[in-house]
């Protein structure tokens, strides 16, 4: 017999947010179902009491140490917040206490060591920005237990009620108007309520024939199915889920049940549903003839969600992050530029930083000394705004460094090679194309689009491969789209070609890789014998992934943390800014 458990949390009231009136009934429905497909549940929700991390934790734990689950399905219905790109889910104690929820992000990372082969996270919770730096400081923490790897390949599978920044639609149920139902949870149940047959397929399951519905079919069928649903409750709603999977044709959540004269044709011999005069593939065909849509950006499009979101809004997106491209030239070979607000002051560590007084955009020098007329050693920049907020980024020799702050926040960083640096000419002949991709890497990954399952992360590899050369961010971006669906060969391979060009490693690349041994003992790590720039993660992402890589920041590092802003790019507010500018004074960075 398939061993198969599932964890149904609900929650409807989050410390002094807006009471839901639909995550409980969900996670009891979902129990309810599961339990029906024979897996072992186990259901918290908080009608009768607040639903810790504790006790999530536990029923995680019981689940993995039995050994011999095939599947373990996680369902969260609640509050929910999208920081950067890290995923929140608001337990009872939250935002009060920080801990008090599950980070869905370094939750699905520890998940990958726990010896299940399938673990489905399935999330009916709003993705909006956290509304304050209260909230934003809620980081969750993993439901999974930190083991050792193992020999078992693990599929991570991601179902998220809306895209990001959207929230997650609660509509009453018709009946007297005083029942509550999560859209994406009733669609969910649905579509395998009565199915078309072209997303059914026979597997054998427990020695018998078993007609599935396997999520792989879901990807590109649900998300219309909710938002037909939320407009045919008005034509002001809308909500368009994300399925961000790494299963193949096998994995499925659950049986198809059908109840009427849909009932299906006999399996062929091969086990699959034939439905005569459709084409086997005929349920993405349609999705694939709306993605083409066509827009200056079109060719860079590497999957069908991508192609999907390009139009007039998104090349407007693009186009502004071109705009704010660094002029490309410093006498030292390297700087940083800042486009969207005015710079207060800039403090290298490794690197002398020198702040040019200057109109927009604002203009930071790097040099290894006052003495040095080229900057030839990497290091780490820490940037204060005008408002007091700033962030930290490497500084590259050869390079000049894009700073794009919208809000107060950093919405991009991206590098162009000095204008009189060697990198300049083989740089030049491609720069067009380049700055485009970078572009629309940074507008897919600000949207939550740069990768959503393995496939499209393996397609951007193949198009950055070269490029990131010229912009390391891209091979950052890269290696993180790698990293968020478990490709670890891909991922150490961008590391090592990225250390050879940069003669440095870049900390986002180098904690997702895994080579942070010697961290923050050494600012070298001893592998590679180059230095590792900046101090912490540039991207807000990757402060997800220090307890998954077994790695312990320092606690100044930490501390500043607890300062982050909401953004794709790490910003700290005022008090997190002069914190680290304190230490680094004090020579307590790495």
């Amino acid at each position: 017999m398939v061993a198969r458990a599932a964890v149904a949390i609900g929650v409807n009231k989050t410390g002094g947010l807006t009471p839901l009136r639909a995550a409980v009934s969900g996670a009891k429905q979902v129990a309810e179902w599961l339990t029906g497909e024979g897996l072992q549940v186990s259901c918290l929700v908080d009608d009768a009491g607040p639903v810790t991390i504790d006790a999530v934790k536990r029923a995680i734990k019981t689940y993995v140490d039995l050994g011999t689950l095939e599947q373990l399905v996680i369902y969260f219905a609640g509050h929910g917040y999208l920081n950067g790109t890290a995923e929140t889910w608001l337990l009872s104690g939250a935002p009060d206490d920080p801990d008090e929820a599950i980070g869905q992000t370094v939750s699905a990372e520890l998940a990958r060591s726990c010896g299940i082969r399938s673990v489905v996270f399935i999330s009916d919770a709003c993705r909006s920005n956290p509304p304050s730096l209260i909230a934003a400081r809620v980081s969750g923490l993993s439901i999974f237990p930190n083991r050792q790897g193992n020999h078992v390949e693990v599929e991570v599978d991601r179902f998220f009620a809306a895209k990001p920044g959207d929230p997650a639609l609660e509509l009453p149920i018709e009946v007297a108007g005083t029942s509550y139902v999560g859209l994406f949870t009733e669609m969910l149940r649905s579509i395998h309520r009565e199915p078309d047959q072209s997303l059914t397929r026979t597997i054998r399951l427990d020695g018998a024939d078993a007609i599935v519905v396997p999520s792989r079919r879901l990807k590109e069928v649900l998300p219309e199915r909710v938002n037909e649903a939320a407009q045919a409750r008005s034509i002001q709603l809308k909500q368009k889920p994300q399925l961000r999977l790494e299963c193949g044709e096998d994995t499925f959540i659950a049986r198809a049940q059908f109840t009427g004269d849909n009932a299906p044709a006999h399996p062929t011999s091969e086990g699959e549903i034939k439905v005569a005069g459709r084409p086997e593939d005929s349920v993405f065909r349609g999705v694939r003839r709306r993605s083409r849509t066509s827009t200056r950006y079109s060719k860079f499009a590497y999957s069908s969600e991508l192609a999907s979101a390009m139009g007039p809004a998104f090349d407007q997106a693009v186009d502004r992050v071109r705009a704010a491209d660094a002029t490309g030239h410093f006498e030292t070979q390297a700087g940083v530029q800042v486009t969207g607000a005015d710079v207060a002051w800039a403090y290298g560590i490794g690197v002398l930083a020198e702040h040019i007084p200057t109109q927009q955009p604002a203009l930071i020098r790097l040099r290894e000394n006052v003495s040095d007329e080229v900057c030839r050693m990497p290091g780490s920049v820490i940037v204060q705004f005008g408002d007091g907020a700033g962030t930290v980024l490497a500084g590259l020799p050869g390079y000049v460094a894009s700073v794009t702050v919208e809000s107060g926040r950093v919405i991009n960083i991206s590098y162009v090679p000095s204008t009189n640096s060697p990198l300049w000419l083989e740089y030049s002949a491609d720069h067009e194309w380049v700055e485009a991709l970078r572009a629309v890497a940074a507008a897919a990954a600000r949207n939550g689009l740069l990768a959503v399952d393995r496939e499209d992360a393996r397609r951007f590899g193949d198009v950055v491969r070269q490029a990131k050369k010229w912009d390391p961010t891209l091979g950052l971006y890269a290696a993180l789209a790698y990293a968020d669906v478990g490709l670890k060969k891909q991922l150490q391979s961008v590391e090592t070609y990225m250390r050879r060009d940069l003669r440095a490693n870049l900390f986002d690349v180098a904690l997702l890789a895994g080579s942070m041994s010697e961290y923050p003992h050494s600012r070298v790590l001893s592998a590679a014998g180059v230095p590792t720039v900046p101090f912490c993660p540039m991207l807000s992402q990757t402060w997800s992934f220090f307890r998954p890589r077994g790695v312990e920041p320092p606690a100044t590092i930490l501390e500043a943390s607890r300062y982050r802003l909401p953004a794709l790019w790490t910003t700290f507010d005022r008090e997190g800014v002069t914190l680290l500018r304190h230490a680094a004074e004090q020579g307590a960075l790495p």
